[in-house]
This record gives C-alpha cells, sequence and structure tokens, in this order.
C-alpha cells in the first residue's frame, strides 16, 4: 500500500506507525442511465485505540483524479448500455489519472437508475471489473439510490450539524429521488418517473428517444414527442414545466394531485414539506445552481432553469442549501478493514454457505426496549424497502441490542427478524447475516434455528458494530479458533461545503 506523503513530522518512520495506520488508493465508479464518471482518492485510515478495537477508521480524504461527466454509451440500437465502451473508458481513466490496477486497493462501482434495470447490467459490472478490479459492486435501487444522493450531496451531514430537516431532490435522467434527513439519518424517501432524458435529441433537433411509458403519466400522449421528428423550443418548455409541476407538487406535499402512476411503489412523501432546508443532486443540480449553461440535448437545461425560478415561491418557508456535490453527489470510493470476530458466542445454521461476499448491511430502526416481535419486524421490513432489498440476494441486519439483552428482547429480535424476512418476502435460500453489538450472537441463533424452527442459512455474529452504508464479507469459521474473519468495507463520500442563503 501507498504511503502518504502528507503525514509529515517523521512519525511515518517510526517502526510502530504502520501497526495503527493504513494508506490506501480507492476508486469510485458511477455508471447510470445518462451520465457515467470516475474518481480515484487517497485515504488515511486510523485504528480506534479505545477498547481493544481492530477497527480501522478514515481521518483523511484527498482527490487524486476526476473524470469529466460523460454521456453513458448505449449500443447502436439504443436499448442497450455498452458495456465494452463502459469497459474502455475505465481503462482510459486509468490510463489518464497514470494508475495500475496494482495501485488501486479497493474501490466500489454503482449502477443506478435506468443503467440498473437495462438487460445487461451485470456485463457492464463484468466490464468494469475486467478493466478496474473486483470491487463492491452495488446495483442502487430507486429508493437507494436516493440515499446515496442524500449521503453524496452532503444533505445527511447538513441535517446533523444543522439540526434541521434536509430535503434533497436528485433530478436525473429517467427519475427524480427525494431523500428526507434529519439528525443524521435519511428517514423517507419518494420518487417519481420524472427526469431530464425521458425526451433526448440530436444536434438537429430531432427527436432521439421519447420513453412513452413515463410521458403518458404527466404529459397527454397527443402531444408526446416523436422519435425522429423535431422538437419545437415551445415544446420543450412545456414539457420542462409539466415536469417542474410534477416535482414541485411532490416536494410541498401535493403528491396526492400527480397520477399515481408517476409515483414509483414503496414512496413516502410525508413531512417532506416541512423541511426547512432543501438542496439538489443530479445533473439537473448543475443548472439549479447555475453552474452550467450548455444544452446536452434533453430537458436538463430547461427543468433545471424553472425550478431555480419557481423555488422561492413553492417553497416560501425553506432555505436553499447549495453544496459541491450536484452531479458528483455519488459514490467516492471505499475503505476497507478487517475484524476477527469471537467463535465462542456466534452460531451459524447448517444451510449457511460461506464465505459471503459485499453483503449489504442494513440498520433496521427497532425501539431500544421493545420486546415486541411487531415492532421489529416492521422495522426490519421498512429498512428492506428503503434498500430496495434483493428478494433473492444476501443481506446483513445491524442490531443494536440495547443494555439490558434479557430473553423477552433477545427473544423479540429474533422472532421479529424471522417475521419480517418471510412478510418482506426474500427469498428461502437467500442468505442473512445477523450482526449485534453484544456477545449474544449464540443467544439469538438458538432461538431462532432450535426455538422458532427458522430453516434460512443464517449466520449470527457478534460484538460488531457497523455504520450506515456499509458491505461486509464473510469468511468460512476458522478452527481451531473457531473465529469467523469479516472484512467491513464502507462507501465513502466526498467532503461537501454547503452554503445556505439567507
Amino acid at each position: 500500500m501507498e504511503r502518504l506523503t502528507e503525514i509529515g513530522d517523521g512519525e511515518a518512520d517510526s517502526p510502530y506507525y504502520w501497526r495503527d495506520n493504513v494508506a490506501i488508493v480507492s476508486v469510485g465508479i458511477d455508471i447510470g442511465s445518462s451520465t457515467s464518471h470516475l474518481s480515484f482518492s487517497r485515504l488515511k485510515l486510523r485504528r480506534e485505540l479505545l477498547g481493544l478495537s481492530s477497527r480501522f477508521v478514515v481521518v483523511e480524504r484527498v482527490l487524486l483524479w476526476a473524470s469529466d461527466i460523460t454521456l453513458t454509451p448505449y449500443t447502436r440500437e439504443g436499448e442497450l448500455i455498452d458495456a465494452a465502451a463502459i469497459g474502455a473508458f475505465v481503462a482510459d481513466c486509468y490510463t489518464h489519472a497514470g494508475l495500475a490496477r496494482t495501485d488501486v486497493d479497493t474501490g466500489v462501482v454503482i449502477l443506478t437508475g435506468q443503467a440498473l434495470k437495462r438487460e445487461n447490467s451485470r456485463a457492464i459490472a463484468d466490464a468494469v471489473s475486467a478493466r478496474a478490479g473486483d470491487f463492491v459492486c452495488v446495483a442502487a435501487g430507486d429508493h437507494f439510490e436516493a440515499v446515496l444522493s442524500a449521503y453524496g450531496s452532503g444533505a445527511v451531514e447538513l441535517s446533523k450539524q444543522t439540526g434541521e430537516g434536509v430535503l434533497c431532490v436528485d433530478i436525473g435522467g429517467g427519475t427524480t429521488k427525494f431523500s428526507l434527513s434529519r439528525a443524521g439519518e435519511v428517514v423517507r424517501t419518494g420518487i417519481l418517473s420524472v427526469g431530464a432524458r425521458l425526451v433526448s435529441w440530436d444536434v438537429e433537433r430531432r427527436v432521439v428517444t421519447a420513453v412513452a411509458g413515463e410521458l403518458d403519466a404527466w404529459w397527454p400522449a397527443a402531444q408526446r414527442p416523436v422519435a425522429g421528428k423535431p422538437i419545437g423550443a415551445d415544446q420543450e418548455r412545456a414539457l420542462a414545466a409539466a415536469a417542474v409541476d410534477a416535482i414541485l407538487a411532490a416536494a410541498t406535499g401535493r403528491v396526492g394531485t400527480l397520477d399515481p402512476a408517476v409515483v414509483i411503489p414503496g414512496s413516502d412523501f410525508r413531512e417532506m414539506d416541512a423541511a426547512r432546508l432543501v438542496t439538489f443532486s443530479g445533473g439537473v443540480a448543475e443548472y439549479v445552481f447555475d453552474r452550467q449553461d450548455g444544452d446536452f440535448g434533453d430537458l436538463g437545461r430547461a427543468i433545471g432553469q424553472r425550478v431555480r425560478q419557481r423555488l422561492g415561491a413553492a417553497l416560501p418557508g425553506a432555505r436553499l442549501a447549495v453544496t459541491g456535490g450536484g452531479i458528483r453527489a455519488t459514490v467516492a470510493g471505499a475503505s476497507q478493514y478487517s475484524v476477527q470476530v469471537s467463535g465462542n458466542t456466534v452460531s451459524a445454521s447448517a444451510a449457511v454457505d460461506l464465505p459471503l461476499r459485499n453483503v449489504p448491511v442494513l440498520h433496521p430502526r427497532i425501539p431500544v426496549r421493545t420486546t415486541s416481535p411487531g415492532d421489529v419486524a416492521g422495522a426490519v421490513m421498512a429498512e428492506l424497502e428503503l434498500r430496495d432489498g434483493d428478494a433473492a440476494g444476501a443481506v446483513a441486519l445491524s442490531l443494536r441490542i440495547g443494555d439490558l439483552p434479557a430473553y423477552p428482547r433477545l427473544r423479540a429480535l429474533a422472532e421479529g427478524v424471522a417475521t419480517g424476512l418471510d412478510r418482506f418476502g426474500l427469498a428461502a435460500g437467500a442468505p442473512v447475516v445477523v450482526l449485534t453489538d453484544k456477545d449474544v450472537g449464540r443467544s439469538i441463533g438458538r432461538i431462532l434455528f432450535v426455538e422458532l424452527g427458522v430453516r434460512r442459512p443464517i449466520v449470527c455474529l457478534d460484538s460488531l458494530v457497523l455504520e450506515e452504508l456499509d458491505f461486509v464479507d464473510i469468511g468460512r469459521q476458522l478452527l481451531p479458533a473457531g473465529v469467523y474473519p469479516v472484512v467491513v468495507k464502507s462507501l465513502l463520500f466526498s467532503p461537501r461545503v454547503s452554503t445556505v442563503a439567507a
């Protein structure tokens, strides 16, 4: 691993320094329906020295190189993203940054928006991995993308700093994502099928794409743009006005006035209109913040300019927070550190097949002292919905046990987890990792496997405290020590400087 040159004071020359400090290079690759970009960062991690912890935390981030924003390439037919072209783009980025695959220690590949829905999304991930390395690959559905936007834009951090509710509006190519953050947490997400590239055109203003299904929900079919025919300036403005009407209706609590077809399932717009701070991310944010004036052959410029014009009147009680994120409000990379988990109080079902890699960690918001399995099940289901839980994919649930891990509490957690997974529809064969912050893994496992008769592939590990947007690798149990090796990978975002309008 590369050593940082900024450490100074000669401390890096100490033979003991590198026992507790690590320097790594990380890459963040974002492939979206409209645009793609990549950035390299250098990270300094330091071991937490309290409590004999082996956990490393990021203490410094330096941006090494960032690509230009490029339009995501599609095949000649226009239906599939061109995986080979994406792979070539990634390879070119490494070349221009002067880095080889061996220079990069860890990273993350994010597939978002319409890119996630394309038939060759797996081919895209494979093409990127072939050029960049085998990193965390996150298929971010609509709601998880809203969560990522809230973090990447700085809205989550701003809510923590100010104590105010912060609404982040991410206007992308195919959808508009809304997220409400409070006290450093994303508490609501809502999605509209309204975006800048539902209509696009070439340099002669001939329509290239017009996504009929999404347009029908907020634009009369008789006036819809037609592929191959020119789009007039008046028609562009009218389309943008209709899109902005829908966006502001959702942002001001009037989502009930919209055609239900425009609202993505699982959306929760409650209380978003009560946010005292509003910020924007995504490509259209560059126009809202008046940082871009170019025309990219879509509705982005017209939507962004109209949002800026109408924002004050539409949200008179809110203040605009201008952040440095915009179109780059995305994941900058991933850090990585390993933890060994004691085998004295862990358990695993016979059905679990280890190792597991890149398992997303979910944090159900369970009341600290509840002994109600229903409360736990509801929290598990809500978190799976927020994170676009894959009905067939592995998931990890991070549970805070509380001060008194008595039997009623443990029983409620175990029963609620089992019920929540079943009601959500997680596939019976999908591996589940239960992570607790106390030495109760064996107790919870016994309740699950013996008392409740759960047959799912589940492994229960303990004494782990994880954060939002963590992913874990779980290795096979190491005998005779009986420990499970765990690698924790945290998604990282570039620091965002925010200014708030008076």
